[in-house]
């Protein structure tokens, strides 16, 4: 009973106005003794993340890659512009990042809403009181886009690829390979595919033989299976490091677009991978094991007026691969 009257006055403490002072409340567990010392836990922490790798990420990412700034400029803003509280380009921002972090729903957005470290990968300070954008106000932007702005997201896509290359290649060998992306409710145009035996869709995606470069996600209804090529790495990363295969949404253009952002997501992170990670214990990891070992790094954040200070542990168990992927960060050029 205690326990439940400490839980119901920090709760009602949340829905005031003013800030719950922890420091009032009794400890709200006990553990058993370790080292014949006791042992408590309770949620008195300054402000803390356990994304801290991903502001790694966001440095590269500003200053090397144009994929997020290439799909908003795609997307119409039908909003009224005084009453908009989340830009377009926030909302792409927090829901890639989440993305690569491993929370592929829309529905994660209210868990991570107010965490520090993806607000300022959103563009936002880390002690902004307003959170980021909520599960229904990222479902609104997913099922409202046009055919028309699909396509030019795909147009996109294309744009980045070839610009991401310094000079033109001698030759390029292109992958298309599709795979399948279960459906479990009403999903529009979901074909049952007799090779499966599951409903779903077959997206097709176009990859770089070589180098695993992401060139074009297409989501396709159909069911008609193609041999793998060489590319079977790559799905993987995107259907089973991604979760670009979930297809949660009625729409088949919501569809669509989720698999955008699944393949942006992809994007950064094989850049990232190839450019700051190269002769590190990460340069050829599956992008999950990126993701235990180095995105989901815990970190302090100090804001003050003029700086935000964020710290990794001294014991970091990556802090070589941390320090060189800062050092290497010091030598790109500004965003």
């Amino acid at each position: 009973m205690a326990l439940q009257k400490h839980f119901f006055l920090y709760f009602m403490s949340k829905g005031t106005s003013s800030p719950a002072d922890y420091q009032t409340f009794p400890t709200l567990f006990e553990l058993e003794p370790v080292a014949g010392k006791k042992v408590t836990v309770d949620f008195s922490a300054p402000e803390l993340s356990s994304l801290g790798g991903l502001t790694l990420v966001r440095e590269y990412e500003k200053s090397s890659s144009s994929i997020i700034e290439r799909i908003e400029s795609c997307i119409k803003d039908p909003r009224w512009e005084p009453m908009v509280i989340h830009s377009q380009t926030e909302m792409l921002r927090q829901r890639i990042y989440q993305i690569m972090a491993g929370f592929e729903d829309a529905d994660d957005c209210d868990r991570l809403c107010g965490d520090g470290i993806l607000k300022m990968c959103a563009g936002r300070s880390a002690s902004d009181e307003m959170d980021l954008a909520s599960q229904p106000t990222m479902t609104r932007l997913e099922n409202r886009l046009s055919r028309k702005e699909l396509f030019d997201i795909g147009e996109a896509f294309i744009d980045d690829f070839i610009a991401s290359y310094n000079s033109e290649p001698d030759s390029i060998i292109i992958d298309a390979d599709d795979t399948n992306a279960d459906t479990y409710g009403a999903q529009q145009l979901t074909l049952f595919n007799a090779y499966y035996g599951e409903y779903c869709y077959m997206p097709l995606l176009l990859f770089v033989g070589r180098s695993g470069k992401l060139i074009l996600p297409i989501l396709i209804y159909s069911d008609c299976y193609c041999d793998r090529g060489r590319m079977e790495q790559m799905i993987s990363e995107l259907k089973n490091g991604l979760k670009a295969d979930r297809m949660s949404c009625n729409k088949f253009t919501a569809n669509q677009f989720r698999l955008y952002l699944h393949c942006a997501a992809y994007v950064i992170l094989h850049s990232f991978q190839a450019d700051m990670l190269a002769g590190t214990e990460l340069e050829c990891s599956t992008i999950t094991t990126m993701r235990e070992k180095l995105l989901l790094s815990a970190v302090s954040i100090d804001e003050k007026k003029t700086c935000i200070r964020i710290r990794f542990s001294q014991k970091a168990p990556m802090l070589p691969e941390m320090v060189s992927v800062l050092t290497r960060l010091r030598h790109l050029p500004p965003s």
